[in-house]
């Protein structure tokens, strides 16, 4: 008898189990899926790989820029002696030391995201306006405020690694949010200055091994192996400003020599041939990116004075020769564009880039500049060299609501470009400041219309894959979006910024704003201006 009612509740525990586990299939999941663009992009663990391009390097056949006359170069009154550094312990030690696997992190802050999205904001914090980027849906963060080589290393040899603690604590924050950290490093020691006091500039040439030191040893700290995992390093910002140009300490960089042809491009590239090999020993799986540059005018088709502010500015231009003809082509993965407009209402566009890279009617300067990269990298065999984009924005001067609304108007258009543009990540900078009038956010964290224009599109891009360059409509830019594979999304605008009347798609099923706004069709047909629209269709 008793064995008989074991089996009956046995037989009771399992009926209400499968209803259980029945009921549970019905309802409906509250965890995103993943995109189909990149599996599992949230994964606070995912390694993501960019392999570097590695093509025969043909004999460049641009033309030399004329020499023109400088200021001479300050240089440095003594030059210490280096101090040798141990590499990172190799498997050839004698001494046999435990190995640490770092597990996945666990997280429950599961967080859908966009693949090629992301900001620039000064520290990963909530008063940096950490939580309000992360409702951007965003998968890149650079950290603008630069990891200071001098506070680690203030003399050589001697490391005070304490002084990160607060960027490590940064670090583990970005990785429990699925975030990828894009890390710049800047501001050298006194010791290293090749024109003191310029902690901005470049480096001195018998000190290059010093920073292959402390960068082998920052790669093995804090890079893929380690919890912080980090895999992507920049070294330096905005590297081609002269230290004529700016103050000692500030945050651009100034590694540009006047009387270089090449405006020190060549310096740099010989740095990245002694740094990249080390990085890369303490951690195979590191992605060196080249620091940004302003890039504000293109020596081939512009004029100093007339169409370039400068002559100092029109020659910067050649500083990414410079790095290529010197054979730094090898030494780095990743090539970084800053791309900058302006608001111009006497455009047909509204907004034109920084200065004459945009054509006549206007427009963001971004295909303009990454097609100068293109073919300055292409010379010397690196046309497939992978690029990103880690400073983008409209500026304002003044904060103004037509200002506002062309850098509303400014996100998804240069967004869609950067899809067009097969750029690995697009970064709006900054995304937090008081003093920049074309940040998202101010420091209350009250959004701007650009916040919201970039928030619908992140929503928007969640879950689809670019798939192609709109045609259909006549005097029409726009690109296509897949949505999981059952509908599509187009951002299109009016190509020379007048409206545009066409007719809808026979799949329509709606159309909004840049910011998210039902945007009405009249007789099946809808009016495309100059500032992008989104059209959803089956």
């Amino acid at each position: 008898m008793t064995t008989r009612r074991r089996f009956v509740v046995t037989l009771s525990g399992v009926f209400v189990l499968g209803v259980a586990l029945l009921l549970s299939a019905c309802r409906p999941s509250r965890t995103p899926q993943p995109t189909p663009f990149e599996s599992h992009p949230a994964s606070p663990f995912q390694i993501y790989t960019i392999s570097p391009t590695s093509t025969p390097k043909p004999s460049a056949t641009r033309t030399a820029p004329p020499t023109l006359s400088a200021t001479p170069k300050p240089t440095s009154s003594s030059t210490p002696s280096v101090t040798a550094m141990p590499a990172v312990q190799n498997a050839s030690s004698a001494t046999t030391t435990p190995v640490t696997t770092h597990v996945p992190l666990i997280t429950n802050n599961f967080r859908a995201q966009v693949p090629l999205l992301g900001v620039a904001l000064e520290y990963f914090t909530a008063p940096a306006g950490w939580e309000r980027g992360l409702e951007l849906n965003i998968r890149w963060a650079r950290r603008w405020a630069p990891l200071a080589w001098r506070d680690v290393e203030p003399r050589e040899s001697e490391y005070h690694w304490e002084a990160l603690a607060g960027f490590e604590s940064e670090l583990l924050a970005a990785r429990a949010r699925g975030v990828t950290a894009i890390v710049n490093i800047q501001y050298t020691p006194e010791w290293a200055q090749a024109v003191p006091p310029y902690a901005c500039g470049p480096i001195r040439e018998d000190k290059f091994s010093a920073l292959a030191a402390f960068m082998e040893q920052l790669a093995a700290r804090y890079g893929s192996s380690s919890p912080y995992s980090v895999r992507y390093w920049q070294i330096g910002n905005e590297l081609d400003l002269a230290p004529a140009e700016v103050l000692p300490d500030n945050i651009y960089g100034c590694w540009g020599d006047l009387n270089d042809p090449y405006y020190g491009g060549g310096h740099y590239a010989a740095m990245l041939k002694v740094v990249y090999p080390r990085i890369k020993a303490a951690d195979p799986a590191a992605q060196i990116i080249m620091g940004g540059l302003l890039l504000e005018c293109d020596p081939a088709t512009t004029t100093p004075g007339v169409n370039c502010i400068n002559e100092r500015r029109w020659k910067s231009g050649y500083f990414l020769e410079g790095v290529m003809r010197s054979g730094g082509g090898d030494y780095f993965d990743i090539y970084d564009v800053h791309s900058y407009a302006e608001f111009r209402p006497d455009l047909p566009a509204r907004m034109h880039s920084y200065y004459a890279w945009s054509g006549s009617q206007g427009g963001t300067g971004l295909p303009e500049k990454v097609a100068f990269v293109r073919q300055v990298m292409g010379a010397y065999g690196y046309s497939n060299k992978p690029i990103i984009a880690t400073e983008l924005a409209l500026k304002c001067q003044a904060p103004t609501p037509d200002c506002y609304e062309a850098a509303a108007a400014f996100v998804p258009r240069v967004y869609a470009e950067a899809y067009g543009l097969n750029l690995r990540a697009a970064l709006y900078y900054p995304l937090l400041a008081d003093s920049a009038y074309y940040s998202l956010l101010p420091s209350d964290l009250t959004p701007k219309p650009s916040f919201h224009a970039y928030r619908f599109l992140s929503s928007w891009l969640l879950n689809t894959r670019y798939e192609r360059p709109m045609t259909e409509y006549a005097g029409v830019t726009g690109y296509e979006f897949n949505q999981e594979g059952t509908r599509h999304v187009q951002i299109v605008w009016s190509t020379d910024g007048t409206d545009r009347i066409v007719p809808i798609p026979s799949s329509f099923i709606q159309a909004w704003d840049k910011l998210g706004n039902s945007i009405p069709t009249v007789d099946g047909q809808l009016v495309i201006g100059w500032s992008p629209i989104y059209i959803e269709t089956q």
